[in-house]
């Protein structure tokens, strides 16, 4: 499994670290992994248009160069470059979350797919939701919802909706790792799983996300996963693993989930 994103810090925080080991697990020790991220902070769908028209050296590529989850980054990487490279099997999108929940902000959308498409004939496109900020935040972006993480939420439910309808058949899937978030906030855990407010957590956050990811792109059963990441323990894997189990059954809607045996 030969997987790229094309993002911002939300996909740096669906793949890094924990993604590549869970994906271990559930694949075994002879599969082909390689997780791979074109990272600029904030970066928008609009940025990734320019970035591709002017064929700009804008970012950091974050790359598997071992299969073995061992990352090398390389700054000031095209585009251009990058997506030539591999015949990859799953490559990622993703809108900005200051605009994740305005769907106006997709309009180039189509001319990022094309371009991607065009290199790639056979890679699997998959769409990253990603989630809303905690209710504590003071991202100014946050003012777009009102200060509220349900009406941000809702937003970007209703974005990646428009988004599977006007895309119709673009997409082998959608990531809902903004559901799979917010079904985890219902738990005892509450509404702390971010590290700055927007950014998810390095253990709990990014776990869930990473276990999200895992369970979309290779339908494996994680109900019994053993790997965890240090800090997060078994009551927190059993909130992980019921948050993302839910987010797959119902992305749409948030699941009440608990801790408990």
């Amino acid at each position: 499994m030969k997987l790229l994103g094309i993002g911002n810090s939300f996909s740096d925080d669906s793949f890094d670290w924990w993604l590549y080991p869970i994906l271990r697990e559930l694949l075994g020790e002879d599969e082909e992994i390689s997780v791979n991220n074109m990272y600029i902070g904030g970066c928008s769908i609009d940025t990734h248009v320019r970035n591709v028209k002017e064929d700009l050296a804008a970012y950091d590529y974050r790359a598997d160069m071992g299969n073995n989850g061992v990352y090398v980054n390389t700054p000031e990487s095209k585009l251009s470059t990058v997506v030539p490279s591999k015949e990859w099997d799953v490559i990622t999108f993703q809108q900005c979350s200051g605009n994740s929940g305005m769907y106006e902000t997709y309009a180039q959308l189509s001319y990022l797919l094309d371009y991607v498409r065009n290199i790639n004939k056979k890679a699997k496109f998959y769409w990253n939701m990603t989630w809303a900020y905690e209710q504590r935040s003071d991202h100014p972006h946050f003012e777009n919802y009102n200060k509220n993480q349900a009406t941000m939420y809702e937003s970007i439910v209703q974005c990646v909706q428009n988004l599977l309808k006007d895309y119709e058949g673009g997409f082998a899937g959608i990531v809902p790792v903004g559901t799979a978030i917010q079904n985890a906030r219902s738990s005892e855990i509450g509404d702390n799983l971010t590290r700055d407010g927007y950014h998810l957590s390095y253990d709990f956050g990014r776990y869930i996300a990473a276990l999200t990811w895992a369970a979309v792109l290779t339908g494996k059963d994680i109900s019994n996963i053993e790997y965890a990441p240090y800090g997060v323990d078994a009551f927190r894997k059993r909130v992980a693993i019921r948050a993302v189990q839910a987010a797959l059954k119902e992305p749409f809607k948030v699941t009440k989930v608990s801790g408990k045996e």
